[in-house]
């Protein structure tokens, strides 16, 4: 079993009975069923090619002859796309802020999970487990304080956990590195302190001798930008241009950060949203 894109190649060895009519494949969200027919289309070839659909899918086959009948199913075999997409924005289940992410997901062929924290409640670690040879892309969207459970302290023990067994986390969000300045997950994963936010300055100028080299990211809304300080092992991957705007630089000027350790992690002081495309 191969993920490729958004779609999942089976292989099966192939069934030697001088009466064989063909192969179905089948699908479920659970390991134990129950399973629905992936295509109803009955294929001849002892492979498979199915898109995959926004959740862990577990593929069984079967084999049929010419007389109508049905093997038992062979597997399951269980396929995780390699990217969660994590919906944590508590205000009304707005998916605006996963939007971008899903959008441009979706223009590059990637496969890849959504999860709502809130409508379908907590990441657990076990979920995490599924992908540490892949990535968490977790939008927290607004930091909302109103609402104490959108990126909990356990949440964040979650992730840093995630971390720590050397996982790959993208994460982004209005007012995070104000109010989550100083919790472990920043300090011992992140690497990042708050310096200032409503930063009035529209452009983000690629580092040198990092992925944003060469590259100007421009903003369509300045409320949300914050400015923070990366602290080693983090580093700058883009920073504010202070020419730009109205704004100011008062330190580093880093609007993204990246850590590249036993772990690796992309920390955006802004929702992803706000980037222009």
């Amino acid at each position: 079993t191969t993920g490729t894109g958004a779609a999942v190649s089976l292989d099966w060895a192939d069934n030697t009975e001088v009466d064989l009519a063909g192969y179905r494949v089948y699908r479920s969200a659970a390991a134990g069923g129950p399973f629905s027919p992936a295509s109803p289309v009955v294929t001849l070839n002892s492979d498979y090619v199915a898109v995959v659909v926004n959740q862990p899918n577990y593929y069984v086959v079967s084999a049929g002859d010419a007389s109508g009948n049905e093997s038992t199913f062979a597997g399951p075999i269980k396929f995780v796309a390699p990217i969660l997409l994590v919906n944590g924005y508590f205000v009304k289940g707005d998916y605006g802020y996963v939007d971008a992410y899903r959008s441009a997901l979706q223009q590059l062929g990637y496969a890849f999970a959504e999860w709502s924290v809130l409508a379908q409640g907590p990441v657990s670690a076990g979920m995490l487990d599924d992908y540490h040879d892949g990535l968490v892309i977790w939008s927290i969207g607004y930091f909302h304080p109103q609402f104490p459970d959108q990126f909990n302290a356990a949440q964040q023990i979650v992730l840093a956990g995630y971390l720590a067994n050397g996982g790959n986390l993208m994460l982004s969000g209005a007012y995070s590195a104000f109010y989550l300045d100083e919790t472990p997950l920043f300090t011992d994963y992140l690497h990042v302190q708050h310096v200032a936010y409503n930063v009035d300055l529209p452009q983000l100028i690629g580092v040198p001798g990092t992925f944003g080299e060469g590259l100007t990211l421009n903003m369509h809304f300045l409320g949300y930008l914050s400015e923070v300080d990366p602290v080693a092992p983090a580093a700058a991957a883009w920073t504010f241009d202070s020419a730009s705007g109205n704004g100011q630089v008062l330190s580093s000027g880093a609007g993204i950060t990246f850590v590249d350790a036993n772990y690796k992690v992309v920390y955006l002081a802004f929702p992803f949203a706000d980037i222009d495309v």
